[in-house]
């Protein structure tokens, strides 16, 4: 709830985005019918404030219905208040508003004066602005269309994301494989601890780095000198069914 809680100023700053994400689960539940017109064209909803993306979550508002009714919507830039604009309000405000402002503050309630200030300021500013700055609506149906390519296109970046995952992970490990190719001696002192250990957990952590070793040297040098080093190093520990068995089974090994 204190994620949600600043909502209630940004409402009476005059940002209805939060009434808007309020409305959108009737779109979601099919409680509403394609040809019914969104309440109002609303700008902004592809850069949420916290709380806002807070009060998506708690609606469970569809990440692709959210992302889709922001479609094709032009950003309006945020204008600067001038000294003039305030100038010309402030000269207007009748005397009587003026002294109530004043009490307010002398009472301790000069949030309450700010919010009301500001707020009055905003509507007599968007009062200002001609028709042709506010963009048409759109129906349901045109929303649940936006909402599917929104879906599209969330998916088709998930498949690139994991594949650039994909490929830093292989060359993360092809550095990694090359750095224990770089000193293989040391790269065999590795498997000696877990080995020695002689515990279930000490012979895959064995087996993982003969893993390892055994693809370094197929890229980095070739795969019969890691056979006879691995012979080498088995002779001390065939009795080892259990190590024995992880190896077979990682294809490393042949069990006889």
């Amino acid at each position: 709830m204190a994620r949600l809680a600043p909502v209630r100023d940004e409402l009476l700053r005059g940002d209805l985005r939060s009434l808007y994400i309020g409305w959108l689960p009737a779109v979601a539940g099919e409680m509403m019918d394609d040809d019914e017109m969104e309440p109002l064209c609303m700008s902004g909803l592809e850069n949420l404030t916290a709380s806002q993306q807070a009060l998506a979550e708690f609606l469970e508002v569809d990440p692709d219905l959210l992302a889709g009714a922001g479609m094709g919507i032009r950003s309006v830039p945020k204008v600067e208040i001038s000294p003039q604009e305030m100038d010309k309000w402030i000269d207007a405000l009748p005397e009587e508003e003026v002294n109530s402002i004043l009490k307010q503050l002398l009472e301790g309630k000069g949030q309450q004066a700010e919010r009301s200030i500001r707020n009055r300021f905003a509507a007599w500013r968007r009062g200002l602005q001609t028709d042709n700055t506010v963009a048409s609506r759109r129906t349901v149906g045109e929303l649940r269309q936006n909402a599917e390519k929104a879906r599209l296109i969330r998916m088709e970046k998930q498949k690139r994301d994991r594949k650039q995952r994909e490929i830093n992970g292989r060359e993360k490990r092809k550095a990694y494989l090359k750095n224990l190719s770089s000193d293989f001696p040391k790269a065999w002192a590795l498997v000696k601890e877990p080995v020695e250990r002689g515990s279930g957990r000490g012979y895959d952590d064995a087996c993982r780095i003969l893993v390892d070793i055994a693809e370094a040297y197929e890229l980095f040098a070739n795969k019969e000198q890691f056979h006879k080093e691995l012979k080498k190093f088995m002779a001390g520990h065939l009795r080892r069914k259990a190590l024995i068995q992880r190896l077979v089974k990682a294809s490393i090994w042949k069990g006889k």
